[in-house]
């Protein structure tokens, strides 16, 4: 370990070589510097340029935690490391953004969080280590291939489960899955001499060299080779890997894209020609990275071959490939089919829900899944069912899930409260028992946008109920915030409660602007309290310092987008939640309350 942590630092000290070359863009290096810098570019604070854990640090930090509804701890946690390397994106985007939003929002699905899961075995402590690097100074990301594949206790391949000890920071599994072990800045020592600042990610499965040879591992005993599994890269595996590299691409000052090959003589056929050509050149074509140049070796390695620059004679297999003892399908597959049955079996007006049900195997939260996502979380609930667990929601999958649903069977088609997603029609007579006057479908709008119908939703800042009330809401209210996930009936009441605090707040702003407290208007700002209460009161002063009133949502929204750098001004002083996201969050609530009002 000591000798170990001493490499380390002198490596610190070098450059790889003249082909990557690695500039310090701050005169203090660290991690604590650098998110110094992050926060203070988001906050518009004044933190000191350097790695000292002071009070006001943590304090600026904790309100970043909040505002990325992450746990508030006031420490550098892995969350919020990824949360401040994505804001750090957002920022250095500028004519970008747009295209960093679509990256960043997609890896909210595409990525999953394993750094709670992921251990660190005995025999890789001196690989994985408790060192935590700059992300200013990362530059590459190495592609490597596993070699191998693991079985779980029913059979099958590409349960991340069992490579919670690899010594990478991503995963991508033969399904597509990728999966994030460690945070970027922990130095791991998975590519020797280009370890220093590069990331790693492993492909799961052993690959063919150019002459399609497989490694196979020596018996100790004997000195003969044990065949064991002969994969080959998956298109899905393709897919992730790019999108992977292009995540780390906008989070990181990513110039380089290199292979193992490249540091280790022993090595050569790592990642293999097929996740080279794929990954690695689609890299440096399309995100103009580098590789190092056709004679870049570092160590004992070798420069990528030739060959491996050319595209690689294509899998046999259309939408399925065997991998040993199971058929893997590949996501394109899986969504088309399920685009299918949920036409044919009718469950696609239940996805919401759906998603509720499946949320807890995709390794994350309070999120909706795209459709590959879906159909990898599925594939889990079905194994946790005893299905076959291929990622589709066919006939016997929704026989199943109807049950688990509690959905009526053969219900009056023409009843109006049927109408609506079941999920929601149930909680109609309580909304209606305890609603006063508020608008039925504006309630029911509230809790599709805050939970989605389900009692169970909770945030990482403790939000819960049908209308998602914050701890502290719950202690103004008095309100007992655990029962808040558990009692339908007390969570409406507690619900309306709030709905009652923020639109007795709402009315003051409403007579202030000299609006009614019957109309759309007022409805807003009474979901914006919700959202920020000082950001109501800064839409406020803004439209009564300019003598505005709205006549509608449509001409409220107009003014706050027109006038949205003063107003986000006024917010940033207590704190930066973006005004577009209230904005955005108060007209999906009126949005489903029109729709909502068919049915009510």
């Amino acid at each position: 370990m000591i000798q170990r942590d001493l490499l380390f630092n002198e490596l610190q000290s070098l450059l790889f070589s003249s082909e990557l070359e690695f500039e310090v863009k701050k005169p203090v290096v660290g991690r604590i510097a650098w998110s110094k810098g992050v926060l203070n570019e988001w906050r518009g604070t004044s933190l000191p340029d350097d790695n000292q854990l002071t009070d006001e640090y943590k304090k600026v930090l904790t309100q970043f935690q909040s505002s990325n509804k992450l746990g508030q701890t006031g420490k550098l946690d892995f969350k919020t490391e990824r949360a401040l390397l994505e804001q750090s994106a957002l920022s250095r985007a500028g004519s970008s953004s747009s295209k960093v939003s679509q990256v960043l929002n997609e890896a909210k699905t595409k990525l999953e969080d394993w750094t709670d899961k992921a251990v660190i075995p005995a025999a890789k402590k001196n690989l994985i280590l408790n060192t935590f690097r700059d992300p200013r100074q990362l530059t590459a990301l190495v592609l490597h291939h596993m070699a191998y594949k693991v079985k779980d206790n029913k059979g099958a391949y590409s349960n991340p489960e069992k490579y919670v000890g690899v010594g990478a920071h991503f995963c991508i599994m033969l399904d597509g899955r990728i999966m994030q072990h460690h945070p970027v800045s922990r130095f791991i020592w998975h590519s020797n001499c280009t370890s220093l600042r590069s990331v790693g990610v492993e492909f799961e499965g052993n690959f063919p060299d150019i002459q399609g040879r497989w490694w196979y591992p020596t018996d100790k005993k004997t000195g003969k080779k044990i065949k064991i599994n002969e994969d080959t890269p998956t298109q899905a595996q393709f897919e992730s890997g790019r999108f992977l590299l292009t995540y780390l691409n906008a989070i990181l000052d990513l110039k380089h894209v290199l292979a193992h090959r490249q540091s280790s003589k022993d090595r050569e056929n790592d990642p293999g020609p097929a996740i080279w050509f794929n990954v690695g050149e689609w890299g440096m074509k399309n995100l103009g990275l580098s590789d190092g140049g056709a004679s870049y070796k570092c160590g004992t390695g070798n420069p990528i071959r030739p060959e491996w620059r050319r595209q690689q004679p294509e899998n046999k297999s259309s939408t399925t490939r065997d991998i040993g003892e199971q058929s893997v399908q590949t996501d394109s597959d899986r969504v088309l089919k399920n685009r299918r049955f949920a036409e044919t079996l009718g469950w696609g007006k239940y996805v919401n829900q759906l998603n509720d049900i499946v949320l807890p195997y995709s390794g994350l939260s309070n999120v909706s899944l795209g459709e590959e996502a879906f159909a990898r979380a599925l594939a889990g609930w079905q194994r946790s069912k005893g299905l076959q667990d291929d990622g589709v929601l066919g006939p016997n999958t929704w026989t199943m899930l109807k049950k688990t649903m509690g959905l009526v069977v053969n219900a009056p088609k023409h009843s109006v409260t049927t109408s609506m997603p079941d999920r929601f029609r149930v909680l109609v007579p309580d909304l209606t028992k305890y609603r006063g006057n508020w608008p039925l479908d504006f309630l029911l709008a509230w809790i599709k946008k805050e939970s989605d119908g389900s009692i169970k939703s909770h945030t990482s800042l403790d939000e819960r109920g049908y209308f998602q009330l914050h701890p502290d809401e719950s202690k103004t209210l008095q309100i007992d915030h655990p029962r808040l996930s558990v009692d339908r009936d007390y969570s409406i009441q507690a619900g309306i409660q709030l709905v009652n605090l923020r639109g007795k707040s709402a009315a003051k702003y409403a007579a202030i602007l000299g609006v009614p407290t019957n109309g759309e208007v007022y409805l807003a700002l009474t979901k914006l309290m919700h959202w920020l209460p000082y950001g109501v009161q800064n839409i406020v002063e803004v439209m009564k310092k300019k003598g505005f009133v709205p006549t509608s949502w449509e001409s409220f929204k107009a003014f706050c987008a027109a006038n949205s750098a003063e107003i986000q001004a006024g917010i940033n002083r207590k704190g930066r939640w973006p005004l577009a996201n209230g904005i955005k969050n108060t007209d999906d609530v009126l949005k489903y309350a029109k729709e909502f009002k068919q049915f009510v």
